[in-house]
């Protein structure tokens, strides 16, 4: 982690991350990974949607030895942990995310910023040797901080990478909606969207790679079976059509891919 230049206190970023059945060492790497760019909190909310995995659970709630991972994670690594336990089967994703990004907003202060990253992934590097995180977001007049997102093996030999919000500006988030990436600020306005908000939120970029890590086959295919649930039963207003993504009809993402092998 690079020095900060400033002398004033750190930028203060708040983790905030949905999560349910997650392999215990992911959530383990996902927690140790956060101190290397100043984050002290962590706001988790675990619970089950309702569509996915109906055949494959009892329970809303992720079972015990993960919730213990993830304390003992944040012991560990002197992160100060937030867990919400669901009270039933949330109806999709947008109302879990709700629930996530409102209680984030209750435990931040002004001057704080929120770290969108889910039970898969981690903060990766840092790329800026002369400034950290806190300098850069100290430094933007901007509401939204886009990090370069990796994902390792979606494929094999394959590393996709490409720019992504994660950061946004406490006290801005007033609700999700239509879907589960968009988030609506009190303004009308989206800090991250659909096609009706693309381009409402200017971004800065921060060099900062966030890293997402390949689940258990079972668990994938859970997750898959989820998400065609979802499109069949209970479609999301203007969902995201993976189908039509290049890097020329949706510039703000431009998706490429990497060959390792």
């Amino acid at each position: 982690m690079a020095l900060r230049i400033s002398k004033l206190p750190p930028i203060r970023v708040v983790a905030c991350c949905s999560w349910f059945d997650e392999d215990p060492s992911l959530l383990t790497r996902m927690v140790a990974s956060l101190p290397s760019i100043g984050v002290d909190t962590l706001v988790a909310v675990d619970g089950r949607y309702r569509l996915f995995g109906d055949q494959d659970y009892d329970d809303f709630r992720s079972p015990p030895e993960q919730h213990a991972a993830l304390w003992a994670a944040c012991a560990e690594h002197h992160v100060r942990l937030v867990s919400d336990l669901a009270p039933g089967l949330y109806r999709d994703e947008v109302e879990k995310r709700q629930r996530l990004f409102s209680l984030a907003e209750s435990y931040a202060q002004t001057g704080d910023w929120l770290l969108w990253i889910d039970g898969d992934e981690n903060v990766g590097q840092w790329l800026d040797p002369e400034r950290s995180l806190s300098d850069h977001l100290r430094l933007t007049s901007r509401d939204v901080a886009e990090v370069t997102f990796v994902d390792h093996e979606p494929r094999p030999g394959v590393v996709r990478h490409w720019p992504l919000p994660r950061l946004f500006r406490a006290g801005k988030f007033s609700r999700m909606g239509p879907n589960h990436y968009t988030l609506i600020a009190h303004d009308g306005g989206a800090l991250w969207g659909s096609n009706a908000h693309r381009t409402v939120a200017e971004r800065v970029q921060v060099p900062l790679l966030i890293e997402h890590n390949q689940r258990a086959p079972e668990r994938a295919e859970r997750e898959r079976r989820f998400i065609t649930d979802r499109d069949r039963f209970a479609p999301e207003a203007e969902r995201f059509d993976r189908s039509k993504l290049t890097a020329e009809n949706y510039p703000l993402v431009g998706e490429y891919e990497v060959r390792t092998t």
